[in-house]
């Protein structure tokens, strides 16, 4: 089973055009938002009486750009248009699936410093530095600073202002809206990725020999492609966040946005801990100096590991590293007297079970303050 999936893995990661979480997760992440929030009151009230059922209209003609990108995916992926026509919700799961496939390079944010994509992260080897010189890998802007910009078809302002008069579009004035709202919601969503917030490039593209960050996603990301694709979302439901603006979604000063949270409470495959030698007879006993090389081991200060790790049993078997809910964030082993880290598909899955729906209520609420 373990040589199944780690085959369908590397065959998604050598065709399938992601940069973060994969298409189908973006649009499932969008459509549950899209669900969570008051945007179907918002269009029931602008008189779409099927409110995110609605069915509009985009004529190929009046947005080539959007139909270009959806040739790109199959009809079954559900959000493709049928006759030029999809629901309300399908537009948004149309914007959030195709967001990255020109512009992934910025949709990362270090909330320690603010800043997007660097050319020359900590961790990065030369496969990932060869794949951010290259032309259409540049470094990114920040997330908040892509999002801002006035020259993009539809700056975020320019969102916010035609949700509040939403009841003065034509349907496919409202179309294109709900494809930059599912636009938003992709980048957002990426900051629940720690790879984006940890600017881990090296994550998204180890284990390939074409080093091209626009063709591959981290594992991370695959594995949540294959556990919950687009319908299968963890059920558990999160309260929407109320913050006063759309940037404090993503970062604020309470260290409460979305970035924030995962990049203090989640590694990425490659800002793991690192190997540490270990003395046999003198730090596999407690209360020795192995906490501080473990504390040396660590290339940002959090997650934080614990002064005492279960060294014995990891001499055995792979020892889980779990956070406050019981979630594993990391497992460790000793062997041959070193100490490794890594995390596997299970493990992945368990971060993902509790990232997902936390990532869908931030959705919900940068909508429903873009309404405001």
């Amino acid at each position: 089973m373990a040589r199944k999936i780690t085959l369908i893995l590397t065959f998604l990661s050598l065709s399938l055009p992601a940069h973060a979480w994969e298409s189908q997760t973006h649009a499932g992440i969008a459509a549950r938002a899209a669900a969570q929030s008051n945007l179907d009151e918002l269009l029931k009230a602008a008189g779409k009486k099927r409110g995110l059922e609605t069915v509009l209209t985009l004529k190929k003609s009046e947005a080539p750009k959007i139909y270009a990108t959806v040739a790109k995916f199959s009809p079954s992926c559900g959000f493709v248009p049928h006759n030029e026509k999809l629901p309300a919700k399908s537009w948004i799961a149309l914007g959030a699936a195709v967001a990255d496939l020109n512009s992934g390079q910025h949709h990362f944010l270090d909330p320690t410093n603010k800043r997007g994509l660097k050319s020359d992260p900590p961790v990065a080897s030369k496969l990932t530095s060869r794949a951010l010189k290259r032309k259409s890998h540049k470094t990114g802007l920040s997330a908040l600073k892509w999002l801002g910009r006035t020259d993009r078809s539809y700056p975020i302002e320019k969102l916010s202002m035609q949700l509040k008069n939403i009841s003065q579009l034509s349907d496919a004035e409202l179309a294109k809206l709900l494809v930059s709202i599912g636009n938003a919601l992709h980048v957002l969503s990426d900051m629940s990725s720690p790879a984006h917030v940890r600017n881990d490039a090296e994550s998204l593209v180890q284990g390939t020999n074409r080093g091209s960050l626009m063709a591959h996603g981290s594992r991370f990301e695959k594995v949540a492609h294959l556990a919950f694709g687009r319908i299968a979302m963890p059920n558990k439901r999160v309260a929407v966040p109320v913050f006063s603006t759309w940037e404090e979604y993503f970062h604020n000063s309470s260290q409460s946005g979305l970035a924030d949270i995962v990049s203090r409470r989640f590694f990425s495959e490659s800002t793991l801990p690192r190997t540490i030698p270990i003395r046999p007879g003198k730090d596999l006993k407690p209360n020795t100096s192995l906490s501080s090389k473990i504390a040396g081991s660590l290339q940002r200060p959090k997650p934080r590991v614990p002064e005492e790790l279960d060294i014995i049993a990891a001499q055995s078997q792979w020892a889980r590293l779990e956070n406050k809910r019981g979630t594993c964030i990391a497992e460790y082993k000793v062997t041959k007297f070193k100490l490794h880290w890594k995390m596997s598909d299970q493990c992945m899955r368990e971060q993902q079970k509790e990232l997902l729906p936390v990532t869908i209520a931030y959705g919900a609420g940068l909508i429903n303050t873009l309404a405001k």
